[in-house]
Formats: C-alpha cells, sequence, structure tokens
C-alpha cells in the first residue's frame, strides 16, 4: 500500500506531466510575444499567473500533507528557542538568520491564502450585495426607534417590556476596555502588547461585526478575524509572540461574543423574552464563565509542572494538552508573532504568492456586476453573436414572430366597429398573406 501511494504521489509530476510543475496560463497567450513569455513564464519568466500542481511546491516532500506544525528547512519541526530572547521573549535577528526560515505544511499555508481571499470577499460580498439596504437602514435609525419602521414584533416588545438603556451598554465598553488597559499595560506588560495595540485590536472586531454577521445570518458560516488580527499586528509590531496572541484574543474573541450577543437577543426577541432578563442572565453567565476559566488556567500553569511540554512529562500524564486549538495558538504564535508575516508572505519569506488570495477574494464584485447586468449582457451578446448583420439563420417557425399571436386582442367591443388593423392581421393569420381587406 505504501509502494502505491509513494508511487502514485511521484509519477504524475516526475513522469508523465512535467509541466505540471509551472503551469504558465499567461506565457501560453502569447506564443509569439517576448513580452508575455518573460512576464508569465514560471520557469525562465517573472510567473505572473503561473503555478505549479505537483507535489515538490515549497519544499512539500519534506512535509505532512497536513499539520499545524511548524518545521525548518530539513524537514525538523521548528527549534523556536533557538531564535528566541528569553529575556525580552521577541526575536534574535542574527540567530534566526543562522538558523532557518519557518516552514509551515503547504496545506496550511494554502488554508492561510484562503482566509486573506475570505477577508476580501467578506467586505465587497456585503459592500456590493448589501451597501445599499445597510445605509438605507442606518439612515432610517432614528424614525426606528419612533416605530416608523419597527415590525411588530419589535413593538409587542417595546410595548411590553422595557428596553435595555443604551447607557447599558456603554457603561460595560468603558469597564471592558479600562480592564484590557490594566491588563496589557500593568502586571510588569508581561502581554507585551501596548495599549495603541487593544484599541486597533478592537478597533478590527468593530469593523468587521456588521459585515460578518451579515455573512452568518444568510449563509450559517461565520469568517474568522484571527487572520486579520494577526496579520495587522505582525506588520506594525513584528517579532513579539504574547501581543500578537492577546491582539487576536481581544479582536476576533470579541467579534464572535459580539454576535453570540446578537444572536441570543434575536432569539430571545421572537420568543418575546424580557430584554432586561437577557442582559443580565448573559452579563452575569459570562462574568462568572470568564472567572471560572481565568482561575482554573492560573492554578493549573502555576501548580503542574512541565504543563503542556510533552517532552518532559512522563509517559500517559493527563497534562500533555492534546486539544488541537492549544498547539494550533502555540504554531499560530511562532508564524504570526516570532517570524511575523514580513518574513513569511514578502519577498524575504517563501509564501509571497498567498498574497493572490487577497486579489481572488474580489470575484463577489463580478457576481454583483452579472446579477444585475446579466440581461443587458445577454442582449448583446445575443445581437452580436446571432443577429449582427443577418449572418446566422436558423429554423423559421412560430416562436420567432415578435409577436403574442393575438391578433385579435386590439379589436374595440362596441357593436357594429371594426378595427381595420386588427381585420388585416386576422387575414393574415387565418389565411396566410398580407394584403388589404380589398385584395381580399
Amino acid at each position: 500500500m505504501v509502494f502505491v501511494a509513494s508511487f502514485a504521489y511521484y509519477i504524475v509530476p516526475g513522469y508523465l506531466f512535467h509541466s505540471i510543475s509551472a503551469l504558465s496560463f499567461v506565457c501560453w497567450t502569447g506564443k509569439d510575444s517576448v513580452t508575455a513569455q518573460q512576464i508569465g513564464g514560471g520557469m525562465k519568466g517573472l510567473g505572473v499567473g503561473s503555478f505549479g500542481l505537483d507535489c515538490n511546491a515549497y519544499d512539500a516532500k519534506k512535509f505532512p500533507i497536513f499539520s499545524s506544525n511548524t518545521f525548518d528547512h530539513t524537514g525538523q519541526p521548528y527549534n523556536i528557542s533557538r531564535i528566541l530572547n528569553e529575556k525580552a521573549f521577541d526575536i534574535n535577528l542574527a540567530a534566526y538568520d543562522g538558523y532557518s526560515k519557518l516552514y509551515p505544511s503547504v496545506f496550511f499555508a494554502f488554508t492561510c491564502g484562503l482566509s486573506f481571499a475570505t477577508l476580501t470577499a467578506t467586505i465587497t460580498h456585503v459592500a456590493f450585495f448589501n451597501g445599499k439596504r445597510i445605509w438605507t437602514l442606518w439612515k432610517q435609525t432614528a424614525s426606528a426607534a419612533k416605530d416608523d419602521y419597527a415590525d411588530v414584533h419589535t413593538r409587542l416588545m417595546k410595548k411590553n417590556y422595557k428596553q435595555v438603556s443604551q447607557l447599558w451598554f456603554y457603561i460595560i465598553l468603558v469597564l471592558m476596555l479600562a480592564l484590557g488597559m490594566v491588563a496589557c499595560e500593568g502586571f510588569g506588560k508581561q502581554l507585551r502588547l501596548p495599549w495603541w495595540g487593544l484599541l486597533l485590536a478592537c478597533g478590527i472586531a468593530l469593523f468587521f461585526t456588521l459585515p460578518i454577521g451579515i455573512i452568518l445570518a444568510t449563509m450559517n458560516a461565520q469568517p474568522e478575524l484571527n487572520v486579520i488580527t494577526e496579520l495587522v499586528i505582525g506588520y506594525i509590531y513584528p517579532g513579539k509572540p504574547l501581543a500578537n496572541m492577546t491582539s487576536k484574543t481581544y479582536g476576533s474573541v470579541s467579534m464572535g461574543q459580539a454576535l453570540s450577543f446578537v444572536n441570543v437577543f434575536k432569539l430571545g426577541h421572537y420568543m418575546k423574552i424580557p430584554p432586561r432578563s437577557m442582559f443580565v442572565v448573559k452579563l452575569v453567565g459570562t462574568i462568572v464563565a470568564s472567572s471560572t476559566y481565568f482561575a482554573t488556567a492560573w492554578w493549573l500553569l502555576t501548580n503542574i509542572k512541565d504543563i503542556c511540554d510533552q517532552s518532559f512529562l512522563p509517559e500517559g500524564s493527563p497534562w500533555t494538552c492534546p486539544q488541537p486549538q492549544d498547539d494550533f495558538f502555540y504554531h499560530a504564535s511562532t508564524i504570526w508573532g516570532v517570524i511575523g508575516p514580513l518574513r513569511m508572505f514578502t519577498k524575504y519569506g517563501i509564501y509571497k504568492e498567498m498574497n493572490w488570495f487577497f486579489l481572488f477574494g474580489l470575484a463577489p464584485i463580478s457576481g454583483w456586476f452579472l446579477s444585475h447586468a446579466g440581461v443587458a449582457f445577454s442582449g448583446v451578446l445575443v445581437f452580436f453573436t446571432l443577429q449582427y448583420k443577418n449572418n446566422i439563420f436558423g429554423p423559421e417557425w412560430w416562436g420567432l414572430a415578435n409577436d403574442d399571436h393575438c391578433p385579435l386582442a386590439s379589436c374595440p367591443t362596441a357593436p357594429g366597429s371594426e378595427n381595420v388593423s386588427a381585420r388585416d392581421k386576422r387575414h393574415e393569420f387565418v389565411f396566410g398573406f398580407t394584403g388589404s381587406a380589398g385584395q381580399f
């Protein structure tokens, strides 16, 4: 079985189809153009629009196909301790240059590219397909508060229950931001995220809550914010893994909690549950759950020696942290925090082609254009391909006539009156020729 799998893994790119390593479509469009081949050549040109489907892209043969782990150039697990400054807990560039660039699995790198495309696709889809509706509702907000645009559920809720005051939300927002500032700037600044990084993460969450909420409501699929939060802070504040993961948490988790809160209130809205009761239950539940989680994690980290470090734990230990999200968080901090997107997805890294996925995310624009201009485009296409200069001829049949085949529809109904044109059309329809009544 291993032999068959290995043979199939190599035979296509290695023997049957060598060109699959560099499919250069831009080059192929201009077989006689030196410029086109210089721009689009995947092996000897610039490689614009060229890609490969073989198994050796990004040295893929050295790594597992599906893995969230990180590797060095030899295919061994990436030794992060070799490039970290122990005291500052940031990257040592000299050690990094002397060691190796970081390699995730190709599938993981491709997943990052899809995340790039998802970000731009979310924004463009909502902007083009829902932007006008959003703007209209935004302008109607004041009127909606006066029941001018409120539906029956909203009117019933306002009539029977006290609404949650906006002041409650503002107070919680200010308190949570203050606590976040204390967490980032206090405790000896162990999180390494400055105050402006916290505000940036919250701003990203605020910006994406509406478009991602619309996608979630219409498709029951929620695009995640972890990549964009890691990407932005990774560019602005590189080499800081703890700062990167803190920004990721405040950005992506805050938006997820906001959408969960809206989801609960929407369900309660249709079930006619008192809004203030829902607010209090959600608030108390969040405080109790987060406090319990924090206290438990703090106790485990301070009392369990070598927790999550499988190289030091005895066999069969229950403290190996086997959950995928634990491992994923660690490797994400290495990719986006320690190494950073500048050394991963630009000319200084290996996976710069992943940036093309940002452009792929603009695909909803073409969908919007075709949905609005489809009829007009079809008309122009039919005219030039089938009707222009009458170059195309087809069989004559009843359905080709630009008529509804109802010649009597225009006849007057008053007794003794007659519509001449309708009479002529009736004769033509019945007897199969064109002529006036007199000629007949």
